[in-house]
């Protein structure tokens, strides 16, 4: 849920700064910052004042690193998983025949 938090609350402050910094409507923000943290960029929209463009380039940098750091620990934690099937006992007298079935 981590990663999750972490774009959510990125997308978020940050589309409210640029709101506020350059004047934009709501969803123009959210809009230029989701096709900026996606790196896709259209272009239609860019900051125009000084302060903008500082503003989005501290939230470039805290996506780079915020999210590749969030990714890696879910990979880890994906990786890291365990499945267990159970265990058979061992029997020397019968053969044990386990059956797995999904009833409707």
């Amino acid at each position: 849920y981590s990663l999750t938090i972490t774009v959510v609350t990125l997308l978020l402050v940050t589309s409210s700064l640029v709101q506020l910094v350059e004047g934009l409507p709501y969803h123009e923000a959210v809009y230029f910052v989701i096709t900026t943290l996606a790196t896709v960029g259209f272009g239609d929209i860019s900051p125009k004042t000084p302060l903008g463009r500082l503003t989005v380039l501290c939230m470039i940098v805290a996506g780079a690193v915020a999210i590749p750091v969030q990714v890696a620990q879910l990979n880890t934690l994906l990786g890291d998983r365990n499945v267990t099937l159970g265990s058979v006992p061992k029997s020397k007298k019968e053969p044990v025949v386990i059956v797995n079935a999904k009833l409707k």
